[in-house]
């Protein structure tokens, strides 16, 4: 069922969540950060350069795009593609 959706929670409090067809669509990080890996390199790249200091503890994406949470409290929107569309402070 694609209306399904699951959430994974780790016993050091990091939790992922699941769709239906077993696609992550968020995932958050209770210490550290969340595993770059998960984000295109275009993201982490920018994300890298315009905020050096922060680092992401929380990516949830969907079908247009990405939203990454900062630890600077910052929340950073990308479109699909890859291109910055918004900052939240």
């Amino acid at each position: 069922d694609w209306r399904k959706e699951y959430e994974v929670r780790f016993s050091d409090g990091a939790k992922i969540d699941f769709d239906g067809n077993g696609e992550w669509t968020k995932v958050r990080s209770s210490q550290g950060a969340v595993p770059a890996g998960l984000v295109p390199d275009t993201i982490v790249n920018q994300t890298k350069a315009n905020y050096p200091n922060a680092i992401m503890v929380q990516v949830e994406r969907d079908a247009r795009g990405y939203e990454i949470d900062l630890s600077d409290d910052r929340e950073l929107h990308f479109n699909a593609s890859g291109q910055m569309v918004k900052v939240d402070d």
